[in-house]
């Protein structure tokens, strides 16, 4: 018999009903949100909201969030829940420009958090809150001006030498050779990064087993389930980041980095080494800093420092390694304008006696169209997030933006809207022309976003991604395979591929003519 009727199995039946029916209405508590402020509301469904099509492995968050776009067609934004949570998805332009630029001081945190229990994410530039932000952010902000640009190039010639000599042993004469191209590019990048940044010789282009690759690879983890949901959920959903324990820094590579990193600040010390780079920059910082009012506190010593150095670290080697992948599949896709590119780069080459230089890459204009092009259609991250700090309200439309309320502005969704872009699913460096650019909304383009809170890095990237085509395409011809074709992977938040890219490698003979 049981409690409640003559069965326990009928109590076990009601007591599961209730439970089901008590976490619908928990769950849906906020679905109307939108509604009832009479912004367009794209039908959410219990548990997951807007957000099913990520959690199912259907589609990535890039293409998913441009879906949501295209559904809030003629519309400023579109009212989306992720999970239970109402989030904001801006469309129009110059509101996007007031929130991530002239009205950024009520915009100025982003929505995005590790686990409160990492110390480590939380306070590295990317994602710290103000006051702590405004005071960090200027002391990096030298890093990448055109003079540390320039002795960038320069500090990483042995890299540049160290890749020719790797390409040479792959033997690509004759009709060439299956390459895995997102094991090269992440050789390469992972090289200059370390040196230029940290004054270390990883060479990951001669040992295929070096360690600073093994945990960067676990740093982003595509392939990983666990780490697509953890770096998903510190992006969009940080309230599960606290509960799940979910970091950006992945523990076991932020261990080792951590330890590196000691070591190497112990040994500039002993040694006084300079190397006019981001270490020596962070032991000023570390030495010379003192508590004031613009500090709020604030210390650049034990994980604050690491902090920086594994943001620079993370963002600088994937990024970069990601952006020449996706350009050389589209190079090998686009025949035509793989060899327009090459004339160029050789041309300039010739005229720089037979050297890549700092000077040479950044006038290149139709390698800075190719890669703003490709940047356009595989932008990293798919959204960028912020958070209001306090009530706003958008005067076209009267909404009150309430405190606390995320904002997600969507990269895909803007980058392929073709009122922007004309056959935005074709790869055309030609949308980056003079006149192209000249005639489109400048806030419609936003692989690094824009405002205060941009990609502080966005130069140094993209100067790593052009040193990487340019060293390629100058001496060898990439063409598909029969069966090569490029998926976005739906586990990770980040644009990525799913699974490996193979590209046929051909060497050629520069002397002739194409």
């Amino acid at each position: 018999m049981g409690l409640l009727t003559l069965s326990w199995l009928t109590d076990g039946t009601m007591l599961l009903l209730t439970i089901i029916i008590a976490a619908y209405f928990y769950v849906t508590r906020n679905f109307q949100y939108w509604k009832k402020r009479g912004v367009f509301e794209i039908p959410p469904v219990p548990f997951f909201g807007n957000f099913a099509k990520y959690c199912t492995f259907q589609m990535s968050p890039a293409h998913l969030f441009k879906k949501l776009y295209d559904q809030g067609e003629n519309f400023p934004y579109v009212g989306i829940y992720i999970f239970d949570k109402p989030y904001l998805l801006l469309r129009d332009p110059e509101i996007i420009k007031r929130v991530l630029v002239q009205d950024f001081h009520i915009f100025s945190d982003k929505l995005s958090h590790s686990s409160k229990n990492d110390n480590i994410s939380n306070k590295c530039l990317f994602y710290i809150d103000n006051p702590y932000w405004k005071y960090i952010r200027p002391k990096f902000s030298n890093l990448f001006s055109g003079a540390k640009l320039k002795s960038l190039v320069e500090n990483v010639q042995d890299v540049l030498t160290d890749f020719n000599n790797h390409m040479d042993l792959l033997k690509l004469e004759g009709s060439g050779k299956k390459v895995d191209i997102r094991d090269l590019t992440d050789k390469f990048t992972l090289d200059v990064i370390g040196l230029a940044a940290f004054g270390l010789k990883l060479n990951s282009l001669r040992d295929p087993d070096a360690q600073f690759r093994k945990f960067a690879r676990m740093m982003f983890g595509y392939d990983n389930l666990r780490r697509a949901i953890e770096l998903t959920c510190v992006s969009v959903a940080p309230q599960l980041a606290t509960l799940f324990d979910f970091r950006f820094f992945e523990k076991h590579s932020a261990g080792f980095l951590r330890k590196t990193f000691e070591e190497i600040l112990d040994e500039r010390k002993a040694k006084k080494i300079k190397n006019n780079d981001l270490i020596d920059l962070l032991i000023q910082l570390r030495d010379n800093d003192e508590i004031s009012d613009d500090s709020h506190g604030f210390k650049f010593e034990g994980d604050n420092l690491l902090a920086q150095a594994l943001i620079f670290f993370a963002a600088g080697s994937d990024t970069s390694s990601s952006a020449i992948s996706f350009t050389l599949y589209e190079l090998a896709k686009n025949l035509d304008i793989q060899i327009k590119l090459r004339n160029e780069i050789n041309a300039a080459i010739e005229k720089n006696n037979k050297n890549l230089s700092y000077k040479m890459i950044t006038n290149l204009q139709y390698l800075d169209m190719v890669i703003a092009e490709t940047l356009r259609m595989y932008t990293t991250i798919p959204v960028i997030d912020r958070k209001a700090t306090k009530d706003y309200k958008i005067e076209e439309t009267g909404l009150i933006i309430e405190k606390g309320t995320p904002i997600l502005i969507p990269t895909f969704g803007l980058h392929y809207d073709p009122k922007y872009y004309s056959n935005p699913n074709v790869y055309d460096p030609e949308n980056f022309s003079d006149f192209n650019k000249s005639s489109r909304n400048p806030n419609v383009y936003l692989p690094f976003g824009i405002g205060p809170r941009n990609c502080i890095g966005m130069r140094q990237g993209v100067l790593q991604s052009k040193l990487g085509v340019a060293l390629i395409i100058s001496r060898f011809e990439v063409t598909l395979l029969q069966d090569t074709s490029v998926e976005l992977n739906p586990k990770s938040y980040f644009t990525s591929m799913k699974g490996r890219l193979f590209l046929n490698i051909r060497k050629i003979d520069t002397n002739k003519s194409n």
